[in-house]
């Protein structure tokens, strides 16, 4: 995903020059918190910025935004992903969380000191899905950091986080950005890009709930395709054409997460749907409103907010190791439930 692409040389998005410059007056006055939580939507670049950010930290002749040269060696070495002083933890391939095995051995490369410069810097993303031991295992070098280490943890989900290392964190939130500036940048990104599903800037940033990464994404040719074999599965549920271990199916091939992403925010809109007759009712998914009105008008609101809260749950379930095939049957059988 975008949001956790953080190899290279990078730069900031139009959307996250306040939070920068904020955070480079502290860098200039020698007050950067030890441990930063750059917490938002999905979609808004935080491990993006975290990267930029220890790019600057780590670089030796920054201009006068504070944005890294790009030559010198600080540059080079992060530029090809070698910086000694730069850590970077994520959840490694074909694991759901980051383990207690990679907090014990950034905890003991943080007790070197920086080989090149003032900083020793660490990106952690997503920090939600660090697991129980990971988590207590961090809370002493966040109550006790080494001289010089910045602690960057970027997260969608901060409520996820135990409270322990939300408390030992300054929070940086990240907002989206306005309509015009989101629909400008994202613009200029699809510019080239195969339109195979249609969607218009204005539709994807809609979906996206004005998430321009995310919006990106969601321009991926065939995404919108598989967005509506999902709405004709559920239609074919709600009309008695189809059985919940056959959408389930259906959906988990396509993919568990994404799935449930698309229904909760049908089902926000069919609540708004059922709020007011209104053609004018603001929604996510616009080029559907018939569709998702009809499937609504079947459905008293009580059994739409029950729908909404047990997707909500299964979507934290996906995290765990569960029979994920199992989940969506059970949550797709409430649907085809009448009462």
């Amino acid at each position: 995903m975008v949001e956790t692409d953080i190899t290279g040389m990078t730069e900031l998005l139009p959307w996250q020059s306040r939070p920068w410059l904020s955070l480079q007056e502290r860098l200039g006055a020698g007050t950067m918190p030890h441990a930063l939580l750059l917490r938002g939507p999905e979609g808004l670049g935080k491990a993006r910025f975290a990267r930029v950010l220890a790019e600057s930290m780590l670089c030796h002749d920054t201009d006068a935004q504070g944005m890294p040269c790009g030559r010198c060696r600080g540059c080079t070495l992060n530029r090809v992903g070698s910086h000694p002083d730069l850590v970077t933890v994520g959840i490694p391939p074909e694991k759901k969380e980051i383990p207690v095995d990679q907090i014990r051995a950034l905890i003991e490369m943080l007790a070197l000191k920086p080989q090149y410069g003032q900083y020793k810097v660490v990106i952690i993303s997503p920090a939600d899905a660090l697991n129980h031991h990971a988590a207590n295992s961090l809370l002493k070098t966040l109550e006790e950091p080494p001289p010089g280490t910045v602690l960057l943890l970027c997260s969608s989900q901060p409520a996820r986080l135990p409270a322990t290392i939300r408390s030992r964190c300054q929070h940086l939130a990240f907002h989206s950005p306005s309509t015009a500036v989101a629909r400008d940048w994202l613009l200029k990104q699809l510019d080239g890009l195969p339109q195979a599903t249609g969607e218009n800037p204005d539709l994807l940033l809609a979906m996206a709930a004005d998430a321009p990464l995310k919006a990106v994404q969601l321009a991926t040719p065939g995404l919108g395709e598989d967005r509506l074999v999902r709405l004709q599965g559920l239609e074919r549920l709600l009309t008695g054409q189809a059985d919940p271990s056959n959408i389930a199916e259906e959906w988990l091939k396509l993919g568990a997460k994404e799935s449930l992403y698309w229904l909760y925010s049908w089902i926000v809109d069919m609540i708004r749907l059922t709020m007011t007759a209104a053609e004018t009712t603001s929604i996510s998914n616009t080029d559907i409103r018939q569709r998702l009105a009809g499937l609504a008008a079947g459905i008293d609101s009580r059994r739409l907010f029950q729908h909404l809260d047990k997707t909500g749950q299964v979507l934290q379930l996906l995290e765990h190791p569960l029979n994920q095939q199992l989940m969506l049957e059970e949550l797709l059988i409430s649907w085809s439930r009448k009462s």
